[in-house]
């Protein structure tokens, strides 16, 4: 099971932490990635490095405070992306682009319903 923690400092003090963003990948451990770095894009965050699937990410962050998480979905993947697309693709175009409603509807057209 993926997790994720989300902590919001609703008044940080000078030298505090203003958010902290915990997320357990839980994933093969075999599978490989990159651990977390700033792309060229701007993206800090880890990279799927699995074989057709390099680029995409679990957990990703813009350098003004965009965040995508992606987490587990209880269907086998033939049954929500009929076309074979890797889901981590979906936490970067929505961070990466610079309209995130633009993609959300992107990506709820191709979704079935």
């Amino acid at each position: 099971m993926c997790l994720l923690f989300v902590y919001i400092n609703p008044d940080p003090k000078e030298g505090e932490y203003k958010v902290i963003l915990v997320n357990n990948r839980d994933e093969f451990y075999s599978r490989p990635t990159k651990p977390a770095y700033f792309w060229d894009s701007g993206i800090l965050g880890g990279a799927d490095m699995y074989t057709g699937r390099e680029g995409g990410t679990w957990l990703g962050m813009t350098e003004n405070g965009n965040i995508a998480c992606l987490l587990n979905i209880l269907k086998p993947r033939e049954e929500f992306m009929k076309d074979g697309a890797a889901r981590g693709f979906l936490g970067y175009g929505l961070i990466s682009d610079t309209d995130p409603l633009f993609w959300t509807l992107v990506v709820n057209q191709r979704a079935p319903v």
